[in-house]
This record gives C-alpha cells, structure tokens and sequence, in this order.
C-alpha cells in the first residue's frame, strides 16, 4: 500500500514500534527499496511507551525498549526520515 501511494505521488508516513515485523530482512529491504525510490516523501514515526527502558518493557515485554532501539539505529544508520 505505502508503494502504491508514494507511486501516486503522495507523501507516507508509516507508524512502527521498530521491533517486528520492520526488522525482517524482507521487510527492511522492501524499506530501502521505498527510500531509494520516493525519497523524502517517505517517513517512519516510531512509537515508545517511555523514554526509560524499565517502563517502555513493562508495557511492551522485557528486551522490547533494546530491540526498538536496534531498529531506530538501523533506520537512522540507512538515512529514514
């Protein structure tokens, strides 16, 4: 659906806990493939519980607030906006 869209010229912005599914190898190449295409009409809001590791697992499940984390380095590390 994001690719239909930014093909149609629309800018996107996609709502992730940047955990799974966004850290699957197909889903992150399917991400860059959307960046290289459509660029800066392409974005990723990521959501936190809290800003603290204690209270972001106790919502989400212990380790959540580290993998969210791996997955904000991964899409800064590749340029998202």
């Amino acid at each position: 659906l994001a690719a239909m869209a930014l093909e149609r010229g629309f800018s996107v912005l996609i709502l992730t806990n940047a955990m799974r599914p966004m850290q699957r190898p197909r889903v992150e190449e399917a991400l860059l493939a959307l960046k290289a295409l459509h660029g800066e009409r392409l974005r990723l809001r990521v959501s936190l519980d809290h800003f603290t590791a204690e209270l972001h697992d106790r919502e989400r499940g212990e380790g959540s607030f580290a993998k969210a984390a791996e997955g904000l380095a991964w899409l800064s590390a590749e340029g998202f906006a």
